[in-house]
């Protein structure tokens, strides 16, 4: 056989065990999300009450897709998990498109094989002070330090900042005031973080969906019409379950790579309550 056609063998190949992996990866998610305990509003008018839900800035060109082809890459759904001290936090992204779009055909082959999945799964969590007050952010490998979007190899980083050196958003739910603390997407990878690292890139902001949440605009749209604000703004459905629950919607060779969970951390969180 000519090496041309064995290449050409090898990219059909490929390209069929993609598209397959694809299809059964959503197949499976869909089937295992029913078995999820869908959070109700109850529950995510009290979470933001206590500035335990986030709300997210990724930039608009990860939630929409980096190419039409590609599909979107912006958050598919939350997972919570209440303990006594603080409230982790799992999000799950459509995917994870790298940059280049060939080495991303392997990488997701790569994922569906290892992780039966393209869905990236990122966690963190909101820490509560000795009065129960939210005052911490960890992250756990999911920190981008100063790694921008376009940056090859962004940074996955730990670190504990506190919530004061995050931007919030003000909105209401009911009659009561709140906030949410603002943590910044940075990265195509999908790490986390406290500022804005990519100022020159328009932006989506993601709030938890409730009908208990009245309208908001996140203060970085303070100045921009109807138009523009109803455009930058994303609904996230919230569900209960922790990163083993999550983990545990997909079949693929491993779980996770990730260890969210230290023994501190354990130690901080104490019990589970939700």
């Amino acid at each position: 056989m000519q090496p041309l056609s064995i290449i050409a063998v090898t990219a059909t190949t490929g390209a069929v065990i993609w598209v397959v992996s694809k299809i059964f990866s959503q197949l499976r998610v869909v089937k295992a999300q029913k078995k999820v305990l869908q959070a109700d509003n109850a529950l995510v008018r009290r979470l933001l009450a206590r500035g335990l839900l986030p709300a997210f800035a990724i930039p608009k060109i990860d939630h929409n897709g980096l190419t039409s082809l590609r599909g979107q890459n912006g958050i598919k759904h939350v997972f919570v998990a209440e303990y006594a001290g603080g409230l982790e936090v799992t999000v799950v992204f459509w995917d994870e498109d790298r940059p280049n779009p060939v080495t991303d055909i392997f990488y997701d082959m790569f994922r569906g094989l290892i992780f039966g999945r393209w869905e990236d799964v990122e966690t963190f969590f909101v820490l509560l002070d000795d009065a129960g007050v939210p005052s911490e952010i960890e992250f756990a490998g999911t920190y981008c330090g100063d790694s921008k979007f376009w940056a090859r190899v962004p940074q996955h980083l730990s670190a504990r900042l506190k919530l004061s050196e995050f931007d919030s958003v003000a909105l209401t739910v009911g009659l009561a005031p709140c906030r949410a603390p603002l943590v910044w997407i940075n990265t195509w990878n999908h790490a986390f973080g406290e500022k804005n690292n990519n100022t020159e890139m328009e932006m989506m902001y993601c709030l938890p969906r409730s009908d208990a949440v009245d309208k908001v605009v996140p203060p970085q749209l303070s100045s921009a019409d109807a138009a523009t604000v109803a455009s930058a703004l994303w609904p996230y459905d919230v569900s209960v379950g922790d990163r083993n629950q999550v983990d545990a919607l997909y079949r693929g060779l491993v779980t996770t790579f990730c260890k969210t969970h230290s023994k501190e951390l354990k130690a901080r969180l104490g019990d589970r309550v939700m």
